[in-house]
């Protein structure tokens, strides 16, 4: 959790908060852009999303694990006056709240909207020119011409390279 002594503390952490609700609903627009494309993840890499959600989401705000800052530090922040702590927590519970209802969102999207439409084959070539892309990456990152075949032989060999310097190293 962020460190909360300050008012500029809690205000840093409200605005932190309320960035996540903005950035959960770019994310959920960019996947919506992405099932139009036909370019969404494999299944198998969003399948445990929302499950991890789950475990942040309460029926009572007071009970998210965000909203502790707002008790006991607060209430110890002897250099906030009183007034304030009450508004801070206000719009700190608000702010919470909104959060949690967009980690609902973005739960319930995934869930119905974006699953049905995953890929079940794995990698790059899955997906439509999928080759040409991955070979596009490779030419842009490398200082010569080597095929994707190439690279995965040349890294197997580079595993068992180093497997042997080590294996002439080792105590036991």
């Amino acid at each position: 959790m962020a460190t909360t002594r300050t008012r500029g503390d809690f205000e840093n952490y409200i605005a932190r908060i309320q960035g996540v609700v903005k950035q959960l609903a770019e994310i959920k627009e960019t996947f919506r852009e992405a099932i139009q494309m036909n370019r969404t993840y494999n299944n198998v890499s969003i399948a445990a999303v929302p499950s991890q959600i789950d475990k942040l989401l309460v029926n009572d705000t007071e009970d998210s694990e965000f909203y502790s800052p707002f008790n006991k530090s607060l209430e110890d922040a002897g250099n906030i006056e009183d007034t304030y702590k009450i508004d801070i927590r206000e719009r700190g519970k608000d702010s919470i709240k909104a959060m949690l209802n967009a980690y609902r969102d973005i739960r319930n999207f995934i869930l119905q909207e974006y699953m049905p439409h995953t890929r079940t084959a794995f990698g790059v070539n899955s997906l439509e020119n999928g080759g040409a892309y991955y070979q596009a990456c490779l030419d842009w990152h490398l200082s010569f011409k080597m095929s994707p075949g190439n690279v995965h032989q040349r890294g197997l060999e580079e595993v068992d390279r180093i497997y042997g310097e080590m294996q002439k190293v080792k105590l036991f």
